[in-house]
């Protein structure tokens, strides 16, 4: 299920795309209409888009379609009650075809109820690549066909509709069947990032006997497809993912209420990566199946935690796992139509069947802290204590029950935390050295920020270990952690805080620490939380995964002894020394997903991850940024720097394992890689400490943040607005030294790593012509990469070189190891000026080229390499630059003059010459001829 949690991350980032990009007040042009001439008058002006029509109510019987055809447009019903306003047509046999034709994008319906036309009273069509659609609080009624229609061209299999959300609409048919079997509710072809939630689907049956197309219904190449909290009362099906011949990738059917007459309530057909959990289906008739998946191409799919009357079942060859389902359930808790008042009644929330809940033991109370243990490890004290109230008594509590009884809890207990280089007589006249509440024993935020979103609610709720020997942290227990700032003897004591009246009563040995904690200055040691050994993770199986959690601290952090999770997961065939791979995640990721692959497990390497706080896009963040005045006005920012705490962090922990006896590793094959968030990080990462990054790879990164048109703003958060001039701590205003392109002009003395990355032409979320100037700064700089761009958006994709894997980097790339710069290959596309609409809409800069590294010299006198093109290359020879780059013997001086061959496979010279090194001592052979057969370069201080 990785890529599906992926993906799952990735739409939500994408939807949230879809608010800021179409706020109405953005609109510059609005219209309000009251009459069917003034509605249709606004048909010509749309298409110039920008423009928001607010319908008066009443009810509107258009002539003719309402064509949409240009970008930013909004049809908003005045009234909340969508009743108020209706648009129709002359009914389903009449001339009338649908209500509204989507072929603009930025488009947003609401508050309105459209129906009673020929085929569908929505029609986005995905022909003509449509992207970002908006519909809520809408009412679909009596269509001749689908309700809504996502439409698309077989021929053009690059165009289709892009992230589009419904939400909070009524699709229905009013006299409480359709008209024919050709309908159905939602009706999408090749639709990606779909989010379709909380809807109610009515009536959508077939009185004659076929079927109906269902209450939802995604096919043809869709993707990232999430369908949660509707409620699907009398239709023949429910939700279904694909078709014969017609998949669908990624998606997530979730907490669904489904109950069908006539087949069954999900069904998977051709579909990979789909989460099927928490759903509740009612089968109102002999159907044997309520959810089943179908084929061979039904794979990576989980159903788990579901309500049903029906079986769970497989057909045709299709593969799930499938876990704590509760097929059980009677008939009692559904009322059927034919018992109900009309519309169907949905069943009493008090009579469905319930996940069993936690029995909670009465909570008592204690008057004060007892039980204060304190000890130091490594440049960190460690406090723990009993806490005079347990919220939380039951071992196996979830996080979706713990965040809720969590903001049930009114009356919180506070704790006040005191240091004192001499024993307490008293504690009434100090000033706390800190405050904490009563849930520090619980790690919030194992699954990133977003733990206590709906995905992770099943899981259970994670304590921290603070000794590994004695495991998770007792319920009853509280913890903190202290990173002191000078050496010496402390004394501890801890109070409790209850209805605002702390108890200031001081008890050795209970509340107060008996003897005094020698304390040292240093970083602290991660502490192992936990092992396990599951049969596959990352799609690599047998490895074993070691949790370890630091409460960091300057330079690691800019607040002290703040909790930061991190794993090391080491695959079954381990390399001794391992190579480490720093593996980042995305927006909505965590150290568990969200990097796409683990990269170079079946060669051995250990994967490095851990969750962002905050989010910085793995640079850095204002040093006060978590103070008690953190920064907002422009003198605020100025007053202090950016300093690199998440790239500090992550190699002060890659530190640590290059020490811990348990695995022997290589650092200088440490590399690292992310995609979207985390592929903007790992190459900001790779060019400013080449010396300890050998290779990264990045998926759609963002490189220069000022440039991004969606995400500026996230940048600014941490460093503070362009404006602002704030400084990075070396000085350079940080948005300068955080500019990919402008950190390789400014230093032409690094030496980088290889980097291999990509980009979408369409991605305007990330941006496109900030990565064409990052690989124009590559090209010209002359350093070592690969780069791929093309129309999948935020999905696009880079290869490794020499074997166009995504997963496997098959060179031995290292910091201490010649490495050749290709540039000016005469196989290379045309990434265009920056405008998407202008060079190649897809293509790549090297990707058919390769070295082979065994085969590197790099002598005082001499460099030797071999270089080719991979047999899959559109011709069978090149030309290209090549420039020797991490030479680690062959040190030349500016201006030496140094002689060079070409020689192919035959032994035959085939180019030679002489070659001058550049102001910085760079040598860069022009217009090398390279073939699939192979070719070796000879440089030397001597004729050759």
């Amino acid at each position: 299920m990785q890529t599906c949690l992926k993906n799952i991350y990735s739409l939500l980032l994408l939807m949230s795309g879809i608010f800021f990009a179409m706020p109405q007040a953005g609109f510059s042009n609005t219209l309000v209409v009251s009459t069917v001439k003034e509605l249709m008058a606004t048909v010509p002006l749309n298409k110039k888009g920008n423009l928001t029509v607010l319908i008066e109510e009443g009810v509107y019987e258009i002539p003719h379609r309402i064509e949409i055809s240009g970008d930013r447009v909004t049809y908003k019903g005045i009234s909340l009650n969508p009743g108020a306003v209706v648009i129709k047509g002359k009914g389903h046999a009449g001339n009338v075809d649908n209500v509204f034709s989507i072929n603009g994008s930025h488009v947003y319906i609401q508050n309105l109820k459209i129906g009673q036309v020929k085929r569908h009273a929505v029609q986005i069509h995905g022909e003509n690549k449509v992207e970002k659609v908006f519909i809520s609080n809408v009412h679909f009624f009596d269509t001749g066909e689908q309700m809504l229609k996502g439409s698309f061209d077989k021929n053009r299999p690059g165009h289709f509709i892009r992230s589009a959300m419904v939400e909070n609409c009524v699709f229905e048919f009013t006299g409480g069947n359709a008209f024919q079997s050709y309908t159905g509710g939602i009706d999408v072809h090749h639709g990606e990032n779909w989010v379709v939630k909380n809807n109610v689907f009515k009536n959508i049956t077939n009185p004659g006997g076929k079927l109906t197309e269902g209450a939802v219904h995604f096919w043809n190449h869709s993707k990232n497809i999430i369908v949660t909290g509707n409620k699907i009362i009398h239709c023949d099906r429910g939700i279904l993912l694909g078709m014969d011949n017609s998949p669908v990738y990624s998606g997530r059917i979730a907490d669904n209420f489904i109950h069908t007459t006539k087949d069954t309530g999900i069904y998977l057909c051709n579909a990979t990566d789909i989460e099927v959990v928490n759903n509740t289906i009612y089968i109102d008739s002999t159907y044997p199946n309520a959810i089943e998946y179908r084929f061979e191409k039904t794979k990576d799919v989980v159903i788990a935690g579901n309500f049903a009357n029906r079986a769970i079942r497989s057909r045709d060859g299709g593969s799930a796992r499938v876990f704590d389902n509760d097929l059980s359930v009677k008939n009692s808790w559904y009322i059927k139509p034919s018992q109900a008042e009309s519309p169907p009644v949905e069943i009493p929330a008090s009579a469905r069947p319930k996940k069993s809940e936690p029995v909670h033991e009465p909570v008592t109370e204690a008057s004060q802290v007892e039980n204060l243990r304190a000890w130091h490890t490594d440049g960190q004290t460690f406090l723990t204590f009993d806490m005079v109230k347990n919220d939380f008594p039951d071992a196996d509590i979830t996080y979706g029950q713990y965040f809720e009884r969590k903001k049930q809890i009114k009356n919180k207990v506070q704790y006040h935390i005191y240091r004192s280089n001499t024993p307490f007589k008293d504690v009434r006249q100090l000033t706390p050295l800190a405050r904490v509440d009563g849930f520090t024993g619980w790690n919030e935020f194992f699954y990133g920020i977003h733990t206590n979103a709906e995905k992770y609610s099943g899981r259970k709720a994670i304590r921290y270990t603070v000794k590994p020997k004695e495991g998770p942290l007792a319920l009853n227990k509280g913890a903190f952690v202290y990173t002191p700032e000078q050496k010496g003897s402390f004394y501890y004591a801890v109070t409790a805080v209850t209805g605002g009246r702390e108890n200031k009563e001081s008890l050795i040995g209970q509340n107060v620490t008996q003897n005094p904690v020698q304390e040292d200055t240093g970083p602290g040691t991660p502490i192992l939380q936990r092992v396990e050994s599951p049969k596959e993770f990352q799609y690599i199986k047998n490895p074993t995964l070691y949790f370890f959690t630091r409460w960091e601290t300057f330079p690691n952090a800019g607040m002290n002894a703040h909790p930061f999770d991190y794993l090391v997961a080491v695959p079954e065939n381990v390399k001794n020394p391992a190579p480490v791979g720093i593996h980042l995640h995305s927006w909505g990721g965590n150290l568990l997903e969200g990097y796409a692959w683990w990269n170079n497990a079946e060669k051995g390497a250990i994967l490095l991850a851990s969750n962002q706080y905050p989010y910085d896009w793995w640079t850095g963040y204002h040093e006060h940024l978590f103070s008690k005045n953190s920064p907002k006005s422009n003198k605020e920012w100025q007053h202090g720097v950016v300093r690199p705490f998440t790239i500090n962090r992550l190699f002060s922990f890659l530190a640590f394992i290059d020490k811990d006896s348990q695995w022997k590793v290589d650092l200088s094959r440490t590399f690292a890689a992310g995609s979207s968030m985390g592929g903007s990080g790992s190459v900001m990462m790779a060019i400013r400490y080449p010396e300890k990054i050998a290779w990264a790879r990045s998926w759609v990164g963002v490189h220069i943040p000022e440039e991004s048109p969606q995400f500026k703003g996230s940048y600014a958060k941490v460093w503070g607005s362009p404006e602002f001039k704030v400084k990075f701590e070396d000085g350079t205003p940080v948005w300068d030294y955080y500019n990919n392109a402008k950190y390789l002009y400014a230093h032409p003395e690094k030496e980088m790593g290889f980097i291999t990355f990509a980009n979408g032409k369409n991605d305007n979320q990330i941006g496109w012509g900030q990565a064409v100037k990052f690989f124009k700064a590559l090209q010209e700089t002359k350093q070592p990469h690969l780069f791929v761009w093309g129309q999948k958006g935020h999905g696009q994709r880079t290869v490794m070189p020499g074997n166009n894997s995504e997963r496997v980097m098959p060179l031995d790339i290292r910091t201490d190891q010649l490495l050749p710069a290709f540039t000016r290959c005469s196989l290379d596309n045309d990434p265009g000026n920056g405008d998407p609409g202008n060079g190649d809409p897809a293509g790549q800069a090297n990707q058919w080229l390769y070295w082979e590294d065994p085969t590197l010299v790099d002598t005082v006198d001499r460099l030797e390499m071999t270089v080719a093109l991979m047999d899959k290359a559109p011709a069978q020879v090149c030309t290209v630059d090549i420039t020797p780059r991490r030479i680690q013997q062959f040190h030349v001086m500016p201006g030496t003059v140094l002689y060079w061959k070409n020689i192919d496979i035959h032994g035959h010279v085939i180019q030679n010459g002489q070659i001058i090194a550049d102001a910085h001592g760079v040598i860069t052979l022009e217009k090398i001829t390279v073939s699939r057969q192979k070719n070796k370069l000879v440089i030397s201080k001597n004729p050759v």
